[in-house]
């Protein structure tokens, strides 16, 4: 569903509720991922403010003419997101659509480039490289069974990546709550690569993803934290390409490239119902 609305005194083309990184009837693997929600709005111009709060990430997106366009996005809380894998995204997909071919998009002065490849739409984000670090003692504080390796990506309110020996049950951990804060500003990825040989999964790895210093307890489908881990798993000996299915509750089926200097984070996107996603 698409509807007509304002944001302050600018006018808006459309918004439209999608799904990213969700599964596809052309997913013959048989992996079930209900993706992350996102409401997008159309804009004509830079808004001037916040869109209306919903009960998904809302995403605003401008022209800027040549196939290139802005994104700013907001949590269902109503917090600015420095980079949203999951709303740039469901914007590529909606731009690509009006423009009839590939493009950019402009997050927070960082250049996104899009493209779609048969039915899945592809982000190209700048690397951003993982360091080994020390497992930090805290862990143990959250965690029953520690990790066997960490590494930090980006600045001081980066991400944290915490890896469990391959075919480790992700879903078994507890969700950090907001004490976490106390350790880190970092989002936390917990990760491990997947036991394809014995579940004859598609899957490479798998991952889930926690922010709950910013509000986010846990995300549904990450494409921020697939940007780091491929290069974490690279690094690791699992190649240039990787699957990845992020275990929420809701589920996300994720793919990876490295290549042309970027790294691509693909996925399939869905409309989905208006009213989901609207603010009760």
């Amino acid at each position: 569903m698409i509807r007509q609305q304002m944001v302050g005194n600018t006018p808006l083309a459309t918004t439209q509720a999608l799904r990213a990184f969700c599964s596809s009837e052309a997913n013959s693997k048989g992996l079930r991922a209900g993706g992350n929600p996102c409401l997008v709005t159309l804009c004509a111009s830079p808004p001037g403010q916040a869109p209306e709060r919903s009960a998904v990430t809302h995403c605003l997106s401008w022209p800027l003419g040549q196939q290139r366009a802005g994104v700013s996005c907001w949590t269902a809380k109503g917090t600015p997101i420095q980079c949203c894998g999951h709303g740039l995204m469901c914007c590529a997909a909606s731009w690509i659509n009006r423009w009839g071919q590939n493009g950019t998009l402009i997050m927070n002065g960082s250049e996104v480039a899009c493209r779609v490849t048969g039915q899945q739409v592809w982000l190209g984000f700048t690397p951003l490289a993982p360091e080994a670090c020390e497992i930090p003692a805290w862990c143990r504080q959250y965690f029953e069974v520690e990790p066997d390796a960490a590494a930090t990506a980006g600045a001081a309110d980066g991400y944290l990546i915490l890896a469990w020996p391959a075919g480790f049950e992700l879903a078994s951990l507890p969700t950090p709550n907001e004490s976490l804060a106390q350790h880190t500003k970092r989002s936390l990825i917990v990760t491990c690569a997947a036991e394809n040989q014995l579940a004859q999964q598609a899957e490479s790895i798998h991952y889930r993803y926690f922010a709950p210093q910013y509000g986010v307890s846990e995300d549904a489908a990450t494409g921020s934290a697939m940007r780091v881990l491929a290069s974490f798993w690279q690094q690791r000996g699992l190649g240039q390409a990787l699957t990845a299915y992020q275990c929420s509750t809701e589920g996300g089926l994720l793919f990876s490239r490295i290549e042309e200097g970027k790294v691509w984070i693909g996925g399939w996107t869905s409309t989905m119902a208006m009213e989901t996603a609207k603010l009760e």
